[in-house]
């Protein structure tokens, strides 16, 4: 996350719905946002993900959260509506943990029997873990500390064939495990949110007629802004999506609005003349087309755009305007671009001729 001061410039990472895919290449991502207007999660190719169980919404780290009951709260992914993982990985989500459950809990889960696929979730101490199935084997790493109750965590498992696993916290990273080898992804599972997949007993269980009663683990707490890539973030990335939301600069993120189709950003401050920059970013399967932004609060000041550097003319491939509403004059710009990889946008503020 750049800040810089004396020009007033901040860089956004932009964290819209899935079927937008900006601030990396996201594979699938689910805000939540949309779950408390409609008690539903955002669609998969046309399809809605189940919401099973006691399934509530509650304030998140940005918008709505999910809120997990710790029994049967779950947020199912359709195998269908899933791309295929891998090779490389990464896995990121905010959370709450209102108590530790009894054994491995699922954040994310799309674990087949330790045998293929993923997992990132936290055990009954409240250690935070990222593991896969690779070259046949359930490899990963934990934090060494627990995760503290009724507190926001950001928590981001990476695994990249080459190097292994990494895990965040806060963006700080607590675990590592340089087991590398081929990533083996779990071909034909749903993907659970707040539940795993494994059947468990209590991790202190000691009597033999309690480790026969085994039950699928719940989260119990909040989670928010999960986020599955297809390659690993490095420790800058991972930053950056934990600052997501900056603070102290001039701009905020206001995340994708579907009504009106556009990313929505607003101005924080009073500071005049403060530019903006942004990135989204694509691949084949999401590209960046055609993007829309508005810009609460911009002023009446007109704005010159430089896309990945180049001067864009206003005309056929760049038009802007503003509207007046009672806040403020907002800057709304439409862009005529398609790219399967990273765009990054420059807003410079123009006097009124």
């Amino acid at each position: 996350m750049k800040h810089t001061l004396l020009t007033f410039s901040t860089v956004l990472l932009l964290a819209p719905l899935a079927e937008m895919n900006a601030a990396a290449p996201t594979a699938v991502c689910w805000t939540f946002d949309e779950a408390r207007d409609t008690g539903a999660v955002q669609q998969a190719r046309g399809r809605m993900d189940s919401l099973q169980g006691a399934i509530e919404f509650a304030p998140g780290v940005r918008g709505s959260g999910l809120k997990s009951d710790g029994s049967t709260s779950r947020v199912v992914r359709a195998a269908r509506d899933l791309p295929q993982f891998g090779p490389a990985l990464t896995v990121e989500a905010w959370a709450v943990p209102q108590e530790y459950s009894w054994a491995w809990t699922g954040i994310v889960d799309h674990d087949r029997d330790a045998r293929a696929g993923f997992f990132l979730g936290i055990n009954h101490p409240g250690k935070a873990g990222f593991y896969a199935s690779v070259d046949g084997k359930w490899l990963g790493c934990d934090s060494k500390e627990p995760l503290k109750l009724l507190k926001w965590a950001h928590v981001a498992g990476t695994f990249d064939p080459a190097a292994g696993f990494m895990l965040y916290v806060n963006g700080e990273r607590v675990g590592f495990n340089d087991a590398s080898g081929n990533f083996k992804p779990a071909e034909g599972l749903d993907l659970l949110i707040s539940m795993s997949h494994r059947r468990q007993f209590p991790s202190l269980t000691e009597r033999s007629p309690s480790r026969k009663f085994l039950s699928k683990m719940v989260f119990d707490g909040l989670i928010d802004e999960v986020r599955i890539y297809q390659r690993a973030l490095d420790a800058s990335e991972i930053e950056a999506s934990l600052h997501d939301q900056p603070t102290g600069s001039a701009f905020e993120s206001l995340g994708y609005d579907k009504s009106q189709r556009a990313y929505v950003l607003a101005r924080k401050t009073e500071v005049e003349k403060a530019s903006l920059d942004f990135t989204l970013a694509g691949n084949s399967q999401s590209p960046v087309l055609n993007p829309a932004f508005i810009v609460n609060n911009w002023g009446d000041a007109n704005v010159t755009l430089t896309l990945d550097g180049k001067p864009i003319p206003p005309g056929k491939n760049f038009r802007c305007g503003h509207r007046q509403t009672l806040e403020g004059t907002d800057l709304i710009v439409w862009i005529e671009t398609e790219s399967q990889a990273s765009v990054t946008f420059h807003l410079e503020p123009q006097p009124q001729p």
